[in-house]
């Protein structure tokens, strides 16, 4: 795969919802491409395919590209970090990364929480 290949299978797949196994598979061979063979840009592919990831509920994968991109110190990812945390519903996690998000002066970080707390809430969870 070239990099002029690895953007046309991004720019082709990225914002479709319904893809087939194949194309999935093209798409995080990619992006993951891009990753290792982008260094300027290595924490956007990381966070695209981060949040490709999410998407698809593989949550590891997406916990694992999402700190690729806190290794660039791209704080973006805290949100996404939480995002999955809330998708998993471990509440404490997703709050503890949507309050980091917060201390970088994250504007989303505030709608998270209180989308946080309604949830909470709403299944009765204690802390």
């Amino acid at each position: 795969m070239t990099i002029d290949e690895a953007t046309d299978i991004v720019s082709r797949y990225s914002f479709e919802s319904r893809l087939s196994e194949d194309e999935r598979f093209l798409l995080a061979e990619a992006l993951t491409y891009m990753i290792e063979h982008d260094p300027a840009a290595r924490d956007i592919w990381a966070y695209n395919l981060a949040s490709y990831y999410d998407k698809i509920d593989e949550y590891d994968l997406a916990v694992k590209y999402y700190n690729v991109c806190l290794e660039s110190r791209n704080v973006v990812a805290y949100l996404g970090l939480g995002d999955v945390y809330m998708h998993q519903k471990d509440y404490d996690r997703a709050m503890a990364y949507y309050q980091e998000a917060k201390k970088h002066h994250l504007y989303q970080a505030d709608g998270r929480i209180r989308a946080l707390h309604r949830k909470m809430r709403s299944t009765k969870w204690r802390e």
